[in-house]
């Protein structure tokens, strides 16, 4: 995945064009390493670097201007007083038919996508009403309370007659509205694998496939967690107003800043999708005047950005891509 995502978002930022800045101290030139992404590049020069498609500059000498590669030079100019991005001219893209194409690595992405499939592998969101339906596990066979790999175990609930292999899963927190106190999910994480060795009415056999942490009592069957892939997911504006607020840091932390993992609750219900740019802001302070000691709220201060990375009916798991002081729960989430 290179720059193919800023059409998408190109239309919606022209407008704001005019208020596009460049950081004070960036570098006029800047060399593309491997492992750089598009946002960190982006972050490098702007200070407001969800408008880099506002200021890209296609070049007409270059077939492809929308994927950067390492080596690739990035350059700062204005044109009019505006400013403007621009990749050098790469050798390897002169058009001939006696030129033989030069081997490069692949494009940049526009964020780390590693990152976001690890954790999106191992990591669900299930409403009680799933939970509550999983098969769920016994224990090992002659009475172990722990399984680990190659080991058998029993499990007790209904299994599907298509699936002979499930995911072992491991209920954590509950995702928790702090407005309306509703539960919108269990948070849910594959700890292991298993293959159905023998099934009779309600009760089954399996055998652990592999196993991250012992397999213990409780512990779910769920349809098992395939490869996941961002290659495809576009960075964009969503297409309606969002307003919400962060209600968990992943990863069993407290606060969060850039390419940490949180929790939002809002989700496609409310119009939030895969790849939304959104904006993180301070909640609002609530200051005494000196006269006669009113009360005013303060503004909310815009702390960082985030990327959307999966949702669900009611709430949504996002990447912080940039971020000016730690974020916690409470963070407002809200369009940029």
């Amino acid at each position: 995945m290179g720059l193919s995502f800023l059409a998408a978002v190109a239309l919606s930022l022209q407008a704001e064009e005019a208020t596009t800045t460049i950081k004070e101290g960036s570098p006029s030139e800047y060399v593309v390493k491997k492992g750089d992404t598009l946002w960190a590049i982006a972050d490098r020069f702007l200070n407001q670097p969800w408008k880099w498609p506002s200021i890209w500059y296609n070049n007409p000498q270059i077939e492809n201007p929308h994927l950067i590669y390492p080596n690739d030079t990035i350059i700062v100019s204005y044109i009019n007083g505006r400013p403007q991005i621009s990749i050098g001219t790469r050798a390897y893209e002169k058009k001939s038919p006696a030129v033989r194409e030069v081997k490069r690595d692949g494009a940049i992405a526009a964020f780390p996508a590693k990152i976001v499939e690890d954790f999106l592998m191992t990591n669900q969101v299930r409403l009680d009403s799933e939970m509550q339906a999983a098969p769920y596990v016994l224990g090992g066979v002659a009475e172990r309370l722990y399984v680990g790999a190659e080991d058998e175990f029993y499990v007790h609930g209904k299994l599907s007659e298509t699936f002979k292999n499930y995911g072992v899963f491991r209920q954590g927190d509950s995702y928790i509205d702090p407005d309306s106190g509703e539960i919108l999910g269990h948070h849910v994480v594959q700890i292991g694998a298993a293959k159905v060795v023998g099934y009779e009415e309600e009760l089954a056999m399996l055998k652990a496939i592999r196993a991250k942490t012992v397999i213990r009592r409780g512990d779910r069957l769920l349809e098992e967690v395939s490869k996941v892939s961002v290659e495809n997911m576009y960075p964009k504006q969503p297409n309606q107003k969002v307003y919400g607020s962060i209600i968990a840091v992943e990863n069993g932390r407290n606060t969060a800043g850039a390419m940490d993992i949180v929790a939002l609750n809002r989700g496609y219900e409310e119009g939030i999708e895969s790849g939304n740019l959104l904006g993180l802001f301070a909640q609002r302070e609530r200051l005494k005047t000196i006269g006669n000691k009113s009360i005013i709220d303060s503004p909310e201060r815009r702390v960082g950005s985030m990327l959307v990375i999966s949702v669900y009916a009611k709430m949504s798991y996002g990447i912080i891509l940039q971020a000016s002081q730690q974020v916690t729960s409470g963070t407002i989430i809200k369009n940029l």
